[in-house]
C-alpha cells in the first residue's frame, strides 16, 4: 500500500491533523509520550488505543480520520499478490514476491510522475536489517534497469534518489501511518473482488469507498478504470 503526496501537503496538512487526533484522543506527546497509529494495536485496543473502548472516543476517531482520508490531497495505490498462484504459474521464476510488488508500485509511481511532470522520493517503513538490505537491492535494480513499462531514463529522471529512504515507526511519519491504516481494508476489498470473499460494510469499507471515489491512481484515458492502475492483483 502506498500513498503519494507533496511534501508541503504532508508537513502542513496531513501531519498536524493526525498529530491533533493523537493528542486529543490518546494523550500523544512527541517527546514524553509518542503515539504512533498502528493498525494492529488499534484493532487489539492496546496501549494508548485502549481509549477506543469508549464509544464516544471511537466515534470521534472514526469521524476525524475519515475526514482526513477524504480531505487530504494525495493519490493511493496498492499491489497484492497471491503467492501460491504466483509460484504455481512461475515455477522457474525466483523473483521475490514482495520485491515484485515493490517494482510494480515504483513503475506506477514513476509513470504518474512523468505524466504530471513531478519528481519524487520513496519512503518505506523499515522492517529488519536483512530485509531492508534486500529491498534496497530490488529498488536499485529497478532504478538501474527500469522494466518493459517504465524505461530507465524515466525512472532516473523522476526519482530523486538512487536509494529509498527507510523510516521506523518511531520516526512518526504521518504518510506511513496513513498507509498502514489503509492497507488492510484495501487488501480485504481486493480479495473480495478477485476471490469473491464477503466483505462487511464497516469502517474499513468506508475508507475504501473514499479511495475508490477519488484517491486511487486511474487510467489517464479512462478515469473510471482503477484496476491495473491504482489497484494491481498478481499474478
Amino acid at each position: 500500500m502506498g500513498v503519494v503526496l507533496r511534501q508541503d501537503t504532508h508537513d502542513n496538512g496531513l501531519h498536524p491533523r493526525l498529530e491533533a487526533i493523537k493528542t486529543d484522543l490518546f494523550g500523544h506527546c512527541p517527546i514524553k509520550n509518542p503515539v504512533i497509529l498502528h493498525r494492529s494495536e488499534i484493532v487489539r485496543l492496546e496501549n494508548a488505543f485502549v481509549a477506543l473502548n469508549d464509544p464516544e472516543i471511537e466515534q470521534e476517531f472514526n469521524s476525524r480520520f475519515l475526514s482526513i482520508v477524504s480531505e487530504t490531497s494525495y493519490r493511493a495505490m496498492a499491489v497484492a499478490i497471491d503467492k501460491h498462484a504466483h509460484f504455481e504459474k512461475y515455477t522457474s521464476w525466483q523473483y521475490n514476491p514482495y520485491h515484485y510488488c515493490l517494482e510494480l508500485m515504483l513503475e506506477r509511481f514513476c509513470q504518474w510522475l512523468e505524466r504530471n511532470n513531478y519528481y519524487g522520493d520513496v519512503v518505506i517503513e523499515a522492517r529488519s536489517k536483512n530485509k531492508d538490505k534486500r529491498l534496497k537491492e530490488a529498488y536499485s535494480h529497478f532504478y538501474n534497469k527500469g522494466n518493459d513499462w517504465c524505461k530507465t531514463d524515466i525512472v532516473q529522471t523522476r526519482l530523486l534518489s538512487k536509494q529509498p529512504k527507510f523510516k521506523t515507526k518511531k520516526d512518526n511519519i504521518s504518510a506511513l501511518q496513513l498507509a498502514d491504516l489503509l492497507a488492510q481494508p484495501v487488501h480485504r476489498f481486493m480479495k473480495s473482488q478477485k476471490l469473491k470473499e464477503t466483505v462487511n460494510n464497516d469502517f474499513g469499507q468506508s475508507l475504501v469507498t473514499i479511495l475508490r471515489r477519488e484517491k486511487f491512481f486511474r487510467n489517464p484515458d479512462n478515469h473510471n478504470r482503477i484496476w491495473g492502475w491504482g489497484l494491481k492483483w498478481l499474478p
